[in-house]
């Protein structure tokens, strides 16, 4: 292994003179009379963790994932396309696509869809983010660590609210939280014109609106049980993928599309929490219902040309149910968690791409005309346009059995973990298309084609994830290391479906001449949509101390790491004029590095700084063409950093009770945009800056962000053999007023 270490730090969430006081260690503190895997991970530290306030998480207005990019060290979430794109990087490690390489989990339940990830937290009481592989406990896709983000309860400490927005590009929110011991309703509502133009109409591309809610009822606590029930409603729809089309000199193309991109999503999580003393035991009963409807339509050549529109629609259901087991009392020197985790999740997916004049002739007459000799003729459609249907069923089934324990012996303390983790899937597929062809003047009249590609696969896995750790101090100083595996669930590409009916289609009217093509064929094997799940090794070492120095107080924390990781799932796109994209397990990857950061409190200024560095490349991957071995992996920074420096003023006047100020930098490192590191955006830099004034009974404040207006890129990518690039937003303001009640 090769470790290189960097300085780090936890966060502050407070900001008097008082000596240092962190969340984290609250958390801790709760662990001891609830079951909670996170609490157990908390507790234990043995992985590099970074915790978020709910007050810190209002003065910096993180709502979302993709808020917490760079703030974390080595996450990299870009904020591109629409709320339907979850692209997530770890410590060099993502994916653009598919599954997730992270957990997301919502007051203990686990967000199954990535098209969910990106929507409003609302009522946040703390984020945790713990990186590593976290398999053991929380199974798929924790490959690189878990996002846990706990809502607040009903609880007469809430202060009920009414907050009303704006800001930049016409943004315009209003929020509340409403409620007492028992009850409690949270809701935000928000309206968004939008930053990117598109010139050919001359219209705002990314605008958009949503609503979303969550109830939670607590009922009163009983002797040895307690229970928490939550809705979580959440609708969107809006506009996005504001791509401009980039030459080969570097030069930009001004925004310009002539279909409309658009995408809605109405989501649902209900959830149930009941935990019960048996005996000298603890068990949890964590259910959830996750129903989700989206649509998206996409100008898929995002130019002005008439080639091909895409629509995906789906319809999702899901049931998870996971059973916690814990002991309440017992030895001293032992502690353990099992587990029993299951899930379904149904998805009926439409998926239809219309192809038009321009795409009909670029991508299929202009294909086949070129293998007909002019004297006989040359391939025409009857059809202006026509649709290549794709409709899905997809079934997914998970069951898990875990356990972990942990052994303590004085300041030593030794973590054992395993998880068998089985899923199976099922696909049905139908894709179809009918077109009228003719051969002028050989074959005047139009005759129909019809091409169909119908079926059904299945696959299934058994992964078996071990975690060994050990760690040696006390809650507060201490050092560990830690070797776990993780894996990210493997699964099927529906998004190449259209390309292979296409080429079915081009193969069967070749065929109808007697002309063969290399490389169409007019047969197609299902087979070749499955990818595998990519697993992953993590050795990590690290430590963290807290110290005083005069009137300063500081806590600092370091991890290094190493993953191996193999069977890695890569985003390919067909060679050629293709309309589609898919998932394959083509090569294996290597990444070290290091992150953490460095906090200090000092007569009231609080100070944040966070750091990561990582070296990702590839070790194996050849494309029959190229080579890539020693490239760097696409899409992951090579370095994050952050930085922040605030006050906060008390005042004892009956009228003005508090002043807050901060300011902060959010670094991101070199990105290749692709596998021969041909293409990159160079490391930048944006600023931000937050206030808020306090009285009485009410509070104003500002947020503002990329203060000197960067220009950068956060996504690049080839469709159609052309590159686009979509280019990071401009300063943002947002100023508000909250409203106590």
């Amino acid at each position: 292994m090769m470790f290189s270490f960097a300085i780090a730090g936890l966060l502050l969430v407070s900001a008097g003179s008082e000596p240092v006081s962190v969340a984290i260690e609250d958390t801790l503190k709760a662990s001891v009379v609830s079951v909670s895997k996170v609490n157990a991970l908390l507790d234990k530290a043995s992985a590099s963790v970074i915790t978020v306030s709910s007050r810190e998480a209002s003065e910096k207005k993180i709502e979302a994932p993709k808020a917490l990019s760079s703030l974390v060290p080595n996450l990299h979430i870009p904020d591109y396309g629409s709320a339907m794109t979850s692209s997530i990087y770890v410590r060099g490690i993502g994916s653009r696509m598919e599954n997730p390489s992270i957990g997301l989990y919502v007051d203990e339940v686990p967000v199954l869809d990535k098209n969910m990830f990106d929507t409003d937290f609302l009522d946040i009481q703390n984020i945790n983010f713990i990186s590593g592989p976290q398999g053991t406990l929380f199974g798929r896709n924790a490959m690189m660590g878990v996002l846990s983000v706990e809502t607040l309860k009903p609880s007469a400490q809430n202060k009920n609210f009414v907050s009303l927005g704006f800001g930049s590009g016409g943004a315009k929110e209003a929020s509340a939280l409403l409620g007492n011991d028992v009850l409690m309703l949270a809701a935000k509502a928000f309206d968004l014109n939008g930053f990117y133009t598109n010139t050919y109409n001359d219209s705002k591309i990314d605008g958009g609106r949503g609503l979303s809610f969550r109830i939670k009822y607590r009922p009163y606590r009983r002797e040895g049980r307690s229970s928490d029930y939550s809705l979580w409603v959440s609708y969107l729809n809006q506009g996005g993928w504001p791509y401009r089309q980039m030459g080969d000199d570097g030069a930009m193309a001004p925004l310009s599309f002539n279909d409309r991109n658009h995408y809605s999503r109405l989501s649902l999580l209900a959830s149930a929490r009941e935990g019960f003393g048996i005996g000298n035991h603890r068990l949890k009963n964590i259910v959830s219902l996750q129903m989700m409807g989206d649509k998206m339509s996409l100008d898929q050549d995002f130019t002005p040309a008439s080639m091909f529109t895409l629509q995906q629609r789906q319809r999702q259901a899901a049931l998870t149910e996971e059973l916690i087991f814990k002991p309440s009392s017992g030895v001293s020197w032992w502690d353990s968690q099992t587990g029993l985790f299951a899930s379904v999740k149904y998805n009926r997916m439409h998926a239809p791409v219309n192809f038009l004049p321009d795409g009909i002739e670029t991508l299929i007459l202009g294909n086949a005309n070129s293998h007909i000799p002019p004297f006989v003729g040359q391939l025409a459609f009857e059809e202006e346009s026509f649709i290549i249907g794709s409709d899905f069923d997809l079934f997914y089934q998970n069951t898990a059995l875990y356990h972990e324990s942990w052994f303590t012996f004085g300041l030593w303390k030794f973590t054992a973990g395993i998880r068998a983790d089985f899923e199976y899937q099922h696909m049905a597929y139908d894709s179809r298309a009918t077109v009228h062809y003719a051969l002028p003047p050989r074959m005047p009249s139009f005759k129909e084609l019809e091409t169909v590609f119908e079926g059904s696969i299945d696959n299934s896995w058994l992964q078996i994830v071990p975690k060994v750790a050990v760690r040696y101090g006390t809650e507060k100083d201490y050092l560990y290391a830690s070797a776990a595996g993780g894996f990210r669930a493997g699964g099927f590409n529906t998004q190449i479906f259209s390309d292979m009916l296409q080429n079915l289609m081009t193969a069967n009217l070749m065929d109808a001449f007697g002309v063969h093509i290399d490389g169409y064929s007019t047969t197609a094997d299902a087979s070749s949509t499955e990818y595998k799940p990519e697993e992953s090794w993590n050795f990590e070492a690290g430590g963290r101390t807290s110290f005083s120095a005069g009137a300063s107080s500081f806590i600092l924390a370091a991890s290094a790491f190493d993953i191996e990781c193999r069977n890695q799932q890569i985003t390919i796109f067909p060679r050629g004029n293709a309309t589609g994209r898919l998932m394959a397990n083509a090569g294996r990857s290597r990444s070290f590095g290091a992150d953490g950061s460095l906090s200090w409190l000092w007569n009231g200024f609080r100070a944040d700084v966070r750091a990561g560095w990582c070296h990702a490349t590839f070790r194996e991957y050849n494309d029959n063409i190229n080579d890539y071995a020693g490239r760097h992996i696409p899409y992951a920074p090579v370095a994050t950093w952050y930085g922040a420096l605030g006050r906060h003023f008390s005042f004892a006047g009956k009228t003005l009770k508090g002043l807050s100020l901060s300011v902060s930098a959010c670094g991101t490192g070199r990105i290749w945009w692709n596998e021969d590191n041909s293409l990159w955006q160079k490391a930048y830099c944006l600023f931000g800056a937050d206030a808020s004034v306090d009285f009485d009974r009410f509070q104003v404040f500002a947020h503002a962000s990329n203060l000197f207006e960067k220009d950068y890129g956060v996504f690049c990518f080839k469709s159609v053999g052309n590159t686009f690039i979509q280019r990071g937003r401009p300063r943002c303001i947002f100023v508000g007023v909250r409203i106590n009640i």
